[in-house]
């Protein structure tokens, strides 16, 4: 995978506010991150045939 250096406009840092969708919708996730990190990362090396 190639990287490239950051763009005019790329965003450095965020950090996701949910409380609105969650007020829209109900939303609210139920995976816990370290779960969701670990099943991201499975499924990326899938992907990219990544041992």
């Amino acid at each position: 995978m190639k990287k490239f250096p950051i763009q005019p406009g790329d965003m450095e840092i965020t950090c996701a506010d949910i409380g609105p969708l969650n007020s829209l919708t109900g939303y609210a996730p139920a995976t816990p991150m370290k779960d969701g990190l670990k099943r991201f990362v499975a499924l990326y090396r899938e992907f990219h045939s990544i041992e």
